[in-house]
């Protein structure tokens, strides 16, 4: 079982683009904080990204959870705007 170690931080968000849909036809996106220092993707199929249209909150506040994979990738698990 693989474990992670989850961060929750505020940060603006500085670039979101909505890549191409998953098997299942689900958006995904990508994500860029530059404050926090990180790029990440949403998990394939995540339900949390329904919530908003990202790409029209750049430049705004958010509250954001994140975490690494074993190889380092940034997996963004949530993006609540504040």
């Amino acid at each position: 079982m693989t474990s992670y170690i989850r961060f929750a931080k505020t940060a603006i968000l500085d670039e979101a683009k909505r890549l191409n849909r998953s098997r299942n036809g689900n958006p995904r996106y990508s994500f860029k904080f530059y404050g926090l220092g990180i790029e990440g993707k949403s998990a394939s199929d995540a339900g949390w990204v329904y919530s908003d249209n990202f790409e029209n909150q750049t430049g705004k506040p958010c509250r954001v959870k994140y975490h690494f994979t074993n190889s380092g990738k940034a997996i963004v698990d949530n993006v609540e705007m504040i």
